[in-house]
């Protein structure tokens, strides 16, 4: 039901429920496993400034989860979740230096 939910309201644009939904896909939450599609929904939800969001994307990106990795791009979006407060952010930067 949730997942059934979170499908349309993400389509609708709602950025929570895009990284939601990307979450879900991720983790094979009621639906199988997609990195790939997780990837997608979790950019989308990024791109319209949801903190959790940047921070998946700057994830998937290092890790090449769902997306070729790229140091690169991990860093920009880690970055940005960091100067908004987020401490795990901010934590795997200084690994990543």
């Amino acid at each position: 039901m949730a997942v059934k939910w979170l499908r349309v309201s993400a389509a609708a644009g709602n950025p929570e429920a895009q990284n939601d939904l990307g979450y879900f896909l991720h983790e094979g939450l009621g639906v199988g496993k997609n990195r790939g599609h997780a990837f997608r929904w979790y950019f989308r939800a990024a791109k319209q400034g949801v903190l959790r969001a940047q921070f998946n994307v700057g994830l998937c990106y290092r890790d090449g989860d769902g997306v070729k990795t790229s140091n690169q791009k991990a860093r920009e979006w880690l970055q940005k979740a960091a100067r908004r407060g987020h401490a795990p952010a901010r934590e795997i930067l200084k690994r990543m230096l």
